[in-house]
């Protein structure tokens, strides 16, 4: 594999506009390439044509369905121990090796969530990288997928298919896998918010190339285009290179790949059960990300649950499976431990 070529990898929990953000810090940057890895069982659209002609057909369809490539069944198998770090590492530079060579310009933008799985192999399989670790606030995060429907609800094509998304077995976290199967929607997608981003942090504490910024910060804040002009400056900037980059903050303000469905409705609009809940699941991790100091949200926490918490799951056309009591959840982040982490400091701050 060549590993000369200079690397970006965006990777999140998914709903952060990591594809339009790959494609945005492209038009950035002269000559540069970015790709996404689009997911066949999450939907096909002119550009998964694209990338099975790059890709080829047994890496985007056939060895997906065998669960032998693709980043998503990567990352699955690293995690739930199945396939080892050196395996990881050898799968990566096989599938990346033709595919990367063939690209004439740098630095390669690849933008797909899934990576954050598989980020401990990044140090052994590229020589120049840059990651760049997208949170976003887990209360509008769920809501997102709520709406959008793809993740344990009605179009989540990878369920339906009998394929497994990430949950607490594969995971190795004990304490939900015993109620994993009474969660709702809405408490699953608390877990995961939890689980992926507890990785990207973990990876980021120790990696000296991986920087944490927050969704709210690059898009919706006032300062957006600072805050932006650091990351560019971030992921141009090489040991052995410098890339030229022209910075246009009007371009921030396109928005794609939101979701249109509204029927879930934002956390201020939530009973207190529903806030109780995911507090109990996500608090010590998004407290230390910045996330949920506002006065009213301490003030629905602090309330005595209402006995209506799938009520507004009905909202959604998610199936529900049993809701839970928030009692019955443990307190927590999911998969990690919360002791040992101080409070990050969010690049660009």
């Amino acid at each position: 594999m060549d590993t000369s070529k200079h690397m970006v990898i965006i990777a999140s929990a998914g709903r952060t506009g990591t594809r339009f953000f790959g494609d945005l810090l492209s038009s950035m940057i002269p000559g540069s390439y970015s790709v996404h890895e689009p997911d066949v069982l999450e939907g096909l659209t002119w550009r998964t044509w694209e990338r099975i002609r790059t890709f080829g057909v047994y890496h985007m369809l056939l060895g997906r369905v065998l669960g032998r490539t693709g980043i998503r069944n990567l990352s699955q198998q690293f995690i739930a121990g199945r396939i080892g770090r050196q395996q990881l590492i050898a799968y990566l530079r096989r599938q990346r090796s033709a595919y990367y060579r063939d690209i004439p310009g740098e630095p390669i933008i690849e933008s797909y969530y899934q990576w954050y799985g598989i980020l401990p192999a990044a140090p052994e399989v590229f020589e120049h990288y840059r990651v760049v670790a997208l949170v976003r606030d887990p209360r509008t995060w769920v809501a997102s997928w709520m709406n959008f429907g793809a993740h344990f609800g009605s179009r989540d094509l990878v369920s339906r298919f009998g394929f497994r998304r990430l949950d607490p077995i594969m995971a190795g976290d004990a304490d939900y896998a015993e109620l994993w199967a009474d969660m709702s929607p809405f408490e699953r997608l608390c877990w995961t918010w939890g689980a992926v981003n507890g990785r990207l942090l973990d990876f980021a504490r120790t990696d000296p190339h991986t920087r944490v910024y927050r969704y709210e910060d690059l898009f919706l804040s006032q300062d957006r285009g600072r805050r932006l002009a650091d990351l560019l400056q971030f992921i141009t900037s090489f040991s052995d290179r410098r890339f030229p980059s022209a910075f246009e903050e009007g371009l921030l303000r396109e928005r794609r790949h939101a979701s249109t469905r509204q029927a879930f409705p934002d956390w201020p609009h939530w009973t207190s059960d529903q806030a109780c809940r995911l507090e109990k699941i996500c608090g010590p991790l998004m407290r230390e990300l910045g996330y949920g100091e506002e006065a009213d949200w301490a003030l629905k926490i602090t309330q005595p649950p209402e006995d209506s918490g799938a009520a507004l799951e009905a909202h959604s056309d998610s199936p529900e499976t049993p809701s839970m009591r928030s009692s019955t959840v443990p307190a927590g982040r999911p998969s990690g431990d919360s002791s040992r982490a101080a409070r990050m400091t969010l690049e660009g701050s």
